[in-house]
């Protein structure tokens, strides 16, 4: 597929602890990314391109195999993040198999 100075595409970002959806996800053509650029967009923010909405939203939203959670919970590249434990236990001790109270 061929993009001109004006086709439009989806620009996804990593995200910040301020950020907002659309800081993180963007409409825009070549011109506007050039734009971007010289307003301050780093390739250290990771930008990637899509043609495709809805990707890009699955992306922004923490679609990608490397997180689950929205991107805010992702972990920053090359290190990794604890996981929370959210289960019940299977096990849990009630009065009757304790003799320490819960």
């Amino acid at each position: 597929m061929r993009y001109g100075p004006d086709d439009k595409f989806w620009v996804v970002v990593d995200p910040t602890p301020e950020s907002e959806m659309g800081d993180l996800l963007f409409e825009t053509s070549l011109r506007g990314l050039d734009l971007q650029f010289k307003g301050g967009l780093t390739m250290a923010q990771n930008p990637t391109i899509f043609t495709d909405q809805q990707e890009a939203k699955y992306e922004a939203m923490g679609g990608s195999p490397r997180c689950a959670r929205p991107r805010r919970s992702c972990a920053p590249a090359g290190r990794t993040r604890r996981r929370r434990w959210t289960g019940s236990r299977s096990t849990a001790r009630t009065a009757s198999s304790s003799s320490r109270p819960i």
